[in-house]
Formats: C-alpha cells, sequence, structure tokens
C-alpha cells in the first residue's frame, strides 16, 4: 500500500474516502488528491453511459498533462541554460532563444527533479509494482443499474478476484467464485486458459508477451509495459441463477443502492434497505485513550501467586472437569494484581494482572453480581461461578470445533475467523479462597452479535457465520443448549490462525436453568426458536429448521408460533408427531 496522502501527494486518492482513487503513483503530481482521470470520472452521475465518461476523463486528462508537459519542458530549458552557463561563462552573454538546447543536461535535470519522488516513502529499495484494474461486472452478459465499475489499483502479487471479491464481501456473505464467473477483457476477449488462478502481476506479464498482447491490453501495451503504469480492463460475466443459488436472494439483489453518485474507484453495489446510509469504506474502530502524560495516575498493585486449575473436556460429550493440584504439583505464577478495578460489567469487575516476569498482560475477572444484587456476592458463590463460566467457555470451545468439522466436510464456506477466549481459574493461594477468572487482555472494541433475550437477524459473513453457529449448538447438543449474550474482540487467534474475532464472555440457555450467570432456562430456549431466522448458512449445513423439543412443548404453550410457514412435507411431520410419541432415549440427535 502506498504511503499515505497526508503525507506524499504523489498518489492518487480521495481526501474524503481514504482507499478510493486508482492509487498510482504520479512523481510530478503535487497537490494531495485524485488524479486528473479519477477526478473527471467523478464528476459523472451513476446512470451516465460508462463509455462516455470514461473518453471523457481520458482526453480531460490528456489535456492536462499536455499542458503540464509544456509547463515542465520550459522550465527543465531554463534549468539546463543555467547548468550550461555555470560550465562556460561566455554562455551566460547569448541572449536565450539563441541557445543550443543541450539534451543531456536536460535529461539530467529531469531525473534530478523527478528521482527524488520516484521512491517516495520506499526507503532505498525497490519501488512496490502496481497495477490498475477495471472491472466491469455483467449478469448474463449484460451491464446492469446494480453493478457499477470497480476501478483501483493493487499490488502485482494480489490474487485475481481479490479486487472486486474484497469490496463485494463486505456486504454479502462471500465473493464470486469461477464456477459462477468468467473472466475476460474488454470487448469479450477470452483469456489465456488457466491464468485466472494466477497472481494480478503473473496474468498481466503473461499476457503482455503474448503475440495477441494488443488484443489483451490495447494498442499501447508496450509503452505501458516499458512504464510504470500497467492496468487490466476486465469484463466478469456472472451466471445469474449460479450466483443467486450460492449466496442471495433475487430480492435482495435487486435492491437499487441508495445513494445515486459515487466516488472514483468506489463499487457500486446493492445493498439491503437501511434507515442510514452506509459508507463502502470500512469504519476504524478506535480503541485508543487519549490521557495526558503528566496527570496519567500510578496504579498500586499487590504482589500475589496464583495456582492454576486444570481444566479437561471430554471429547465425545463436551463435558469439562475441573482438578484443583496442590501448590507443590500445579502451576504457580507469581505476579501483580491492581488494587483498583480496571472495568466493570453487570456480573464482573475486571483487574489488571501483570506477571512477575513481564511476559504478558493479563486481566482477573470476579463475579460482583450474580442476580441478588450488586456486590452481594460471597466468596463460594463467586467461586461457583467462575466454574460454571469456565465449563461454559470450554464447552463453548468444543461447540465450534464440532461447528468447523461440519462445516468442512460439507465443504461449507463460513468463517474461520473465530474462537473462543481462553481463560483458566486461579486461587491466590491454598487457603485464602480468592478465585479469579485470568485470561489474556484484549482490545476494548466490542462486537455484539446477539443479547441474553434478543437474536437479531443477521447479515455479513461474520454475523451470518455466528448465527449458523448458534443453530449448529442447538442441534448439537440434542436440544438442551442455545448460545446468547454472543460477543466478540478483535486479537489474535491461538496456534498461530492470525487475527480474528474472540467471543468472550457467551451466555448460555439450558433446559434446568443452572448453567450460570444470564441462564433464563426453558423461557431462553424459546425466544431462540421464535426470533432466529435461518439464512443461506444454516441450509449449507443442512440444519433443518427449528422445532421445539417435544418435551419441551409444555414450556412453550405460550407461543403462538415458532416454526416458519408450513409446507406440505411440515403437515405431514406434524401428524407422524400425534401419532408417535417418543421416549427420550429415542429423541432425534444430530448427526
Amino acid at each position: 500500500m502506498p504511503p499515505s496522502h497526508e503525507t506524499d501527494p504523489i498518489y492518487c486518492e480521495d481526501l474524503a474516502h481514504p482507499g478510493e482513487g486508482c492509487l498510482r503513483e504520479f512523481s510530478n503530481k503535487k497537490k494531495a488528491g485524485l488524479c486528473n482521470v479519477c477526478e473527471a470520472l467523478g464528476t459523472f452521475d451513476e446512470e451516465d453511459n460508462d463509455a462516455g465518461r470514461v473518453n471523457y476523463a481520458r482526453e480531460t486528462a490528456k489535456a492536462k498533462r499536455t499542458e503540464a508537459f509544456e509547463a515542465r519542458t520550459n522550465q527543465q530549458q531554463k534549468v539546463a541554460t543555467s547548468v550550461q552557463s555555470q560550465a562556460n561563462p561566455l554562455v551566460a552573454a547569448i541572449p536565450h532563444s539563441d541557445q543550443a538546447l543541450d539534451t543531456q543536461s536536460v535529461r539530467v535535470a529531469r531525473q534530478a527533479s523527478s528521482g527524488s519522488n520516484r521512491n517516495s516513502g520506499q526507503g532505498s529499495g525497490p519501488p512496490v509494482r502496481y497495477i490498475t484494474v477495471q472491472c466491469d461486472p455483467k449478469l448474463n452478459g449484460k451491464k446492469t443499474p446494480e453493478f457499477g465499475i470497480r476501478l483501483a489499483s493493487h499490488s502485482a502479487d494480489t490474487p485475481m478476484g481479490e479486487s472486486w471479491n474484497k469490496g463485494w464481501e463486505k456486504k454479502y456473505s462471500r465473493g464470486f467464485e469461477l464456477s459462477d464467473c468468467d473472466i475476460r477483457f474488454k470487448g469479450n476477449i477470452n483469456i489465456i486458459r488457466n491464468t485466472d488462478s494466477m497472481t494480478l502481476g503473473d496474468f498481466y506479464d503473461t499476457h503482455a508477451q503474448s503475440s495477441q498482447r494488443e488484443s489483451y491490453l490495447g494498442k499501447d501495451c508496450d509503452a505501458k509495459n516499458k512504464g510504470k503504469y500497467q492496468m487490466l480492463h476486465l469484463e466478469i460475466y456472472i451466471n445469474k441463477e449460479l450466483f443467486l443459488d450460492r449466496t442471495v436472494s433475487a430480492s435482495e439483489l435487486q435492491t437499487q443502492t441508495s445513494s445515486k453518485r459515487r466516488s472514483a474507484g468506489s463499487f457500486a453495489v446493492p445493498a439491503l434497505p437501511s434507515k442510514r446510509g452506509r459508507s463502502s469504506v470500512t469504519a476504524i474502530h478506535s480503541t485508543y485513550t487519549h490521557r495526558s502524560s503528566f496527570d496519567t495516575p500510578i496504579e498500586k498493585a499487590t504482589l500475589v501467586q496464583l495456582l492454576y486449575a486444570c481444566c479437561n473436556v471430554t471429547k465425545d460429550s463436551g463435558e469439562a472437569e475441573i482438578i484443583w493440584p496442590d501448590s507443590k504439583s500445579g502451576k504457580v505464577v507469581t505476579g501483580y494484581l491492581t488494587n483498583n478495578k480496571f472495568a466493570q460489567g453487570k456480573t464482573k469487575a475486571v483487574y489488571k494482572f501483570t506477571p512477575s516476569d513481564g511476559k504478558g498482560s493479563y486481566v482477573a475477572k470476579r463475579h460482583i453480581d450474580i442476580g441478588a444484587g450488586l456486590n452481594i456476592v460471597t466468596i463460594a458463590e463467586n467461586h461457583l461461578n467462575l466454574i460454571a463460566e469456565l465449563r461454559r467457555l470450554k464447552l463453548g470451545q468444543w461447540f465450534l470445533d464440532a461447528f468447523y468439522q461440519h462445516a468442512r466436510n460439507l465443504g461449507a464456506s463460513v468463517s474461520e475467523a473465530s474462537g473462543l477466549s481462553e481463560s483458566d481459574i486461579d486461587i491466590s493461594s491454598d487457603d485464602s479462597g480468592a478465585y479469579w477468572m485470568v485470561e489474556p487482555r484484549r482490545s476494548s472494541a466490542v462486537n455484539r452479535y446477539s443479547g441474553t433475550m434478543n437474536h437479531p437477524a443477521a447479515r455479513g459473513k461474520m454475523q451470518l457465520t455466528i448465527s449458523a453457529f448458534e443453530h449448529f449448538t442447538f442441534e448439537h447438543s440434542d436440544h438442551n443448549v442455545v448460545l446468547a449474550d454472543v460477543q466478540a474482540t478483535p486479537g489474535m487467534l491461538p496456534n498461530d490462525q492470525g487475527a480474528g474475532q474472540i467471543l468472550f464472555d457467551v451466555m448460555m440457555h439450558t433446559p434446568d436453568g443452572k448453567s450460570g450467570v444470564g441462564d433464563h432456562g426453558q423461557e431462553g430456549i424459546d425466544v431462540f426458536l421464535e426470533q432466529h431466522q435461518c439464512q443461506q448458512f444454516c441450509h449449507e449445513l443442512q440444519l433443518g429448521p427449528l422445532r421445539i423439543p417435544r418435551l419441551n412443548r409444555t414450556h412453550a404453550a405460550r407461543l403462538k408460533s415458532v416454526e416458519p410457514a408450513t409446507s406440505a412435507d411440515d403437515e405431514d411431520n406434524e401428524e407422524e408427531d400425534k401419532e408417535d410419541e417418543l421416549e427420550p432415549d429415542e429423541l432425534p440427535g444430530f448427526n
């Protein structure tokens, strides 16, 4: 990625919408903002003719370049004359119009004026190669108002398809695949076989070396190859039926964008109706808290020794078994626990914990409210509820592992970037009874996907994955567990899986209501059955429509209707239910 427009004006980037524009480098560009072509493109409305707007933008940019070139040539002539004057004092007496232009001096002057900007922001290393890609998406061979031109620059090592799929996946559950789209050059020209899986650089070079390179890259492809400006003009032919079967409903695809005007480089894609307009640029969620360096308090802490509990999870059933070793055989960590709270939620207070060896930053949590009121929690109640929470976390990780394994078995394309918070239970000593839930300290930015008694409709790949995970958990637990209050914070996943969303403080609803704080029993299960909306991930994972378990129907008598509109098959199933009442051990499970 080139340097920011705030520090280097030679790159084409929209000041109002950072990241938009062709992002190409112009060594002689002195003013921050868009280049001439992108600036001209941005003056058109969405319904304007694409060919007309591109031609007009090119003519406008050509005129500006000609004007700039003439001005730059005049300046270079002056520089060359000054160089000659210093070499031969007699030249100074000759009128400027009669002096012969030394082309070598002009070349030296040009290199001196442009060389410093060529690698600006990139140190002494080789410049990064960027390729501008213009994609014209088409449905069944025709351009439609639902899709706009995608124009942006990418590094040469970017995989083919990523340039348009990144923008698409921000609004939909997944991007295009080779099975439902065909990549061609402008004018419906076929690409060289087996090049659609290459990087942009390899794709460009392969076609540039072909005898048909002018058909692929245009008549001026030789000039582009020698210079820094390289561009691919592609057409993406999308099979509408295959695409809809894999991704969104027809009604969603036909929704128009709310804005008629877009800036250069934006991707005009359909959006779900909303009360507020949504920006195509991903918002930055800042976790920075400003504080003066002169009034930052010095936190007081107490040196403690924590004895870690051992927690083993049964692979077949997910049952968590917690064992307290003695101080001689168990894991003991010495560190500093702050005297004052670092943060506080509805049920727990959070303190900072720093190991004495300085490796890592952690938080230690304890319960302050389990339903009886704030700070009315005994040591024994705190211990029991922390143990229950640890079991929930371990059980949640067991469900999550099974969920991903099931998705891999079926080839479902769910989001892989999620994991459960890694937590441990500690006790300050063998006698004190001060129990803590210790976990790595992470960002304070929180993404909420569901509430304790609220399960909203999902949108976007991550939220769709979480919704399907909740549905899977209910089925995989034989209708005994509903996940609630699902929230996550950005962080690094374990086992070198990279960055992702870390789920934490997950609550559960169970039939007996005894899984821990926040368990609303059968009422919480009924609310999930009533509010959950199945979507494409649920179907891909072969998760059937949600039903109230037969043994729990007496608890859900208050619900008028939980199931979706019944089909003929559903009516037949209801008749079978009336004729055949199964015993508890005959209830259908999830395989």
